[in-house]
């Protein structure tokens, strides 16, 4: 009976050593990992030294009242906690190495999902999932989202043109990557039930697997979000190969840096994004490399990263006459560096801590600008504010948009024009060109056919189903030119304003 209670207190003092040691091991990253490792397994050695010396004698001056059973226990119990503690860190370093810095939710998802009886849930729940298969993309997709995934695959020239400015190529993708597209938010929270309930995909490293799912949309809409999250999804499987590719070390890539260059893929590709108004960034970019600091961000009221992260790398681009390649360039910085803030500092001249202090400044402008013209049409205020903004950034594209439009709508058209081209310089879209166009009929018809030209060839990359209405209004911008140039402005007047452009004309 005693040696079956020296067995039972055995067992539960190396329960409470393994919890001790998985509690540990959940909240700690590598480097305290490592020591923690390190001291333990010299504090346990040493133990099992004086165990195993005691248990040969009969008897031990440090455990003074154990007999040789309870010695053979303590010695047991020993092995089997270095063995934990090296399975725990060893374990944890791998994962980490693997997939880069994990809160302790992100470390009990993945130990769940290790050893849960339905691992392969996702699988078995999209096993009869139509298949779709591109050069380097497997989409399994609910029959229900058919279309939204034939959008993806439409704004793929589009991500692809991205992506070569960006890195400079086309990223070695021999490692392809499943997007899985649910039915629904029910289905996603299904199969992630630690997801937090604003999330609207997220990407997997570790499977090189995005999962997103089709919004709540009505029939006659369009859903133009499951495109954006797929879009910024893509740009973390494209950062993440590359890191591979440039051997980086994924955890020292802040979260605020590859969050902010998956939004900017996003708002590029799919135009239609638009930038919330009156949200606080009020977190230093210091404070945001970390997931664990990322969340603890994102949990306040009103703050939103993803548009902080957004603005920074649109700052940061702006600054660099926006080249995008900028983006690959501080990335193989670091490399040489080994450290973000360093290659930062070194690339803009600039301290990273610095970085928050100008968006926020940047936005600050903006939002007055916006206000002043548009609620208050105070357009000489407008006017200065954003001045004030491109006399810093002259290639800030959500500025010049911003700009040109209160130059329309104060009837001030030659700075308008101006503005507008310096627009479609940075930002190419079918939308951007169309409006340029508009602004060019009545003082160069040929210019403004080559731009209505160009956004058709813009739309035709882009996943909206208003091809048609770009290519009428090429028509319209031709038929107009061809009249101007036979002298007949009467009827090249009357013929635009009876097209079905005509309502942009007598907004003027």
């Amino acid at each position: 009976m005693k040696n079956l209670k020296l067995v039972l207190t055995s067992i539960f003092r190396l329960l409470v050593i393994t919890g001790i040691i998985l509690l540990t091991y959940l909240v700690v990253g590598v480097e305290l990992g490592a020591i923690i490792f390190i001291a333990g397994s010299i504090l346990l050695l040493i133990v099992f030294i004086m165990a195993l010396i005691g248990s040969v004698k009969g008897k031990s001056r440090v455990f003074k009242k154990a007999g040789r059973f309870k010695l053979v226990l303590i010695l047991t119990d020993t092995v089997a906690a270095m063995l934990i503690l090296l399975v725990a860190f060893s374990v944890t370093t791998l994962v980490q190495e693997e997939v880069g810095l994990l809160s302790a939710k992100d470390k009990i998802a993945i130990v769940r999902n290790a050893f849960s009886s339905d691992k392969n849930k996702v699988n078995d729940f999209t096993q009869a999932y139509p298949v779709l298969e591109t050069d380097n993309i497997i989409f399994r997709y609910h029959p229900d989202t058919e279309k939204s995934v034939e959008k993806m695959t439409s704004i793929f020239t589009a991500v692809e043109d991205m992506e070569k400015d960006i890195y400079g190529k086309a990223v070695d993708k021999s490692e392809p990557l499943e997007v899985i597209v649910l039915r629904d938010a029910d289905d996603y929270f299904t199969l992630n039930p630690n997801a937090d309930t604003m999330e609207g995909g997220h990407y997997n490293s570790y499977f090189k697997r995005a999962m997103l799912y089709e919004d709540d949309v009505s029939e006659n809409q369009e859903n133009f979000h499951i495109l954006e999250v797929f879009a910024h999804e893509y740009s973390h499987y494209l950062m993440d190969i590359f890191l591979e590719e440039e051997d980086l070390d994924w955890r020292d890539v802040p979260v605020w840096f590859d969050e902010g260059v998956a939004e900017l893929m996003s708002y590029r590709t799919v135009p239609a994004h638009m930038l919330p108004e009156g949200k606080i960034f009020d977190t230093s970019f210091l404070d945001l490399h970390t997931h664990d600091e990322w969340d603890k961000s994102e949990s306040k009221v009103d703050t939103r990263n993803y548009d902080q992260s957004y603005l920074a790398v649109l700052y940061l681009l702006d600054s660099q006459d926006g080249d995008l390649s900028f983006i690959s360039d501080l990335l193989k910085q670091q490399s040489e560096a080994s450290d973000f803030e360093e290659a930062f500092n070194k690339m803009t001249g600039t301290e990273l801590a610095a970085l928050h202090e100008s968006v926020s400044w940047i936005e600050n402008k903006r939002s007055l600008a916006w206000d002043s013209w548009s609620m208050e049409s105070d357009y000489e205020e407008a006017e200065v504010l954003y001045k004030e903004i491109l006399q810093e950034l002259p290639a800030h594209s959500d500025i010049l948009q911003n700009y040109a439009m209160m130059l329309e709508q104060s009837q001030n058209w030659d700075a308008a024009i101006k503005a507008r081209k310096e627009h479609t310089k940075v930002n190419p879209t079918a939308n951007s060109l169309l409006n340029l166009s508009y602004m060019l009929l009545f003082t160069d018809s040929k210019e403004a056919l080559t731009q209505a030209t160009k956004a058709v060839e813009a739309a035709e990359k882009e996943p909206y189903d208003y091809l048609d209405f770009y290519e009428q209004w090429m028509e319209d911008a031709g038929h107009y030119h061809q009249l101007m140039k036979e002298n007949r402005p009467q009827e090249a007047y009357d013929f635009i304003m009876e097209s079905e452009h005509a309502d942009y004309f007598f907004d003027m």
